[in-house]
């Protein structure tokens, strides 16, 4: 038989309408909570992304950006690079040398010398057939593959070093029947200073030659080779048989003037 609500014993009514009301109670405080969640979440969110973006700005803003790294990055290295040390015996001697003009004594003697040995190129006879490959094997030599007229020449102007440096030149124009055209000039702001040279009194003089006049051509007149430009030389003069000669020839890390 179907029982109902009213019919049930009086405590048994009691307990049933407790439970009927928890049960409508828990619900409404599930809805509750959840609505306010809903209603806070928007904040929780505009919030986390209001800190997302600020930080994000922050780092933006502290972070070198790339182009100013690379730049600071080569500018360190710039700086860290050290000067490269001249590496000619009279560095020294011609760091605080005074400057001259181009009509100083010591300016015109290794002007004159340096002309003196362009001439003598210009005029070195061709060596005989077949001597080019007699020079590939016998390349420390090259004074037999020259005249005597063309050693007396570079025997007037230069001794040692220099003397060597100049008959190794003149053979290989005389093998291959080349021959200068022109002569180089001193320009700018010589400097000279003095010392010893293998124990010899010593001027050392650093000039700058224009040598834009002077060419290269083969034996058919074609031109291999111009001077084109201004280069620094550092000559090293001594007194030989009562004149001043070049005993060596030197050029700074940087030959540009």
């Amino acid at each position: 038989m179907l029982r109902t609500f009213s019919s049930l014993p009086k405590q048994r009514r009691a307990a049933t309408g407790l439970l009927l009301s928890l049960s409508l109670i828990v619900p409404l405080a599930a809805c509750s909570q959840s609505s306010d969640q809903q209603t806070a979440s928007p904040d929780s969110s505009a919030s986390a992304s209001s800190s997302s973006s600020a930080s994000s700005a922050s780092s933006a803003s502290s972070a070198p950006s790339s182009s100013e790294t690379a730049t600071s990055s080569s500018e360190s290295a710039q700086a860290e690079v050290p000067a490269q040390d001249e590496n000619y015996p009279q560095a020294e001697q011609l760091k605080d040398a005074k400057t001259v003009s181009t009509d100083a004594a010591e300016v015109k003697e290794v002007n004159g010398l340096v002309n003196s040995y362009e001439q003598t190129m210009s005029s070195v006879p061709s060596a005989p057939e077949g001597s080019a490959d007699t020079a590939s094997s016998d390349s420390g030599q090259p004074r037999q593959f020259l005249d005597e007229a063309t050693m007396d020449s570079i025997n007037k102007v230069a001794v040692d070093n220099a003397a060597e440096e100049y008959a190794a030149s003149a053979a290989e124009y005389a093998q291959n029947g080349w021959h200068y055209e022109g002569t180089s000039t001193v320009v700018g702001s010589p400097k000279v200073a003095e010392g010893t040279y293998q124990g010899k009194r010593a001027r050392f003089v650093e000039v700058c030659l224009d040598s834009s006049q002077v060419k290269t051509k083969d034996s058919s007149g074609r031109e291999l080779q111009s001077g084109g430009k201004r280069a620094l030389n550092i000559y090293t003069l001594v007194e030989s048989d009562g004149t001043w000669k070049i005993a060596q020839h030197d050029f700074p890390n940087n030959p540009d003037c």
